[in-house]
């Protein structure tokens, strides 16, 4: 985990901050700046570049926010808990969590490696579990509720219970079971009479897609 700025922050401490991973481009920039525009400082979490994270950060900063940038693998817990802390170091007390950080790995199923698979889940699944269990004690400490997605899950004794695990895992089932299906059931030609014959797969009654 490293830290671009390691000069004291000048900051207005009536403005909350937000911590977002993903943060140096694309949707993590977009989201950063929103935020800093709707009053909040920005800790921008990357893993790339570090030209990228500067250019978010000076985009918030035009927006009238504090900002500073660092480096951390989200997969990793170990580097999440030293970001986690360094940014509380820095900022004081964070509000709010932006889960963006996020890769992709994707070609052909058949030629996809495990290695490949893991990294992508560990980046986007596991590292959002980390980070958000990184905060969750600071979030309770401030009584605030994370707007977190849980499934309830009901045993055979009928009690439900929320299970954030096995909603991520089942999550995860259904929308690799409707990729797949894309792939294996997308429209075809066929040398029959030039026809186009269209492969349909239904989910819960509905075609896929």
């Amino acid at each position: 985990m490293g830290n671009l700025n390691n000069s004291a922050l000048e900051r207005n401490d009536s403005r909350r901050v937000a911590l977002v991973t993903g943060g140096s481009r694309g949707i993590g920039r977009a989201c950063a700046v929103g935020l800093a525009e709707d009053g909040f400082d920005i800790a921008v979490v990357y893993a790339g570049s570090v030209d990228a994270a500067c250019e978010t950060c000076e985009a918030c900063e035009a927006a009238g926010a504090a900002a500073r940038a660092y480096q951390c693998d989200v997969a990793d817990p170990v580097t999440v808990n030293a970001c986690v802390e360094a940014v509380l170091n820095d900022f004081g007390p964070i509000w709010a969590l932006v889960n963006n950080a996020g890769i992709t790995r994707d070609g052909l199923l058949m030629r996809m490696g495990d290695d490949a698979f893991d990294r992508v889940l560990d980046v986007n699944l596991k590292g959002t579990f980390n980070t958000t269990r990184a905060l969750t004690k600071t979030f309770m400490r401030q009584r605030r509720r994370l707007r977190r997605q849980h499934e309830l899950g009901c045993g055979p004794d009928g009690q439900c219970r929320v299970r954030p695990t096995y909603a991520a895992s089942k999550a995860g089932v259904i929308g690799l079971t409707k990729a797949v299906a894309r792939v294996a059931c997308a429209p075809r030609r066929t040398s029959e009479r030039g026809r186009t014959r269209v492969c349909r797969d239904r989910y819960d009654g509905k075609a896929i897609g």
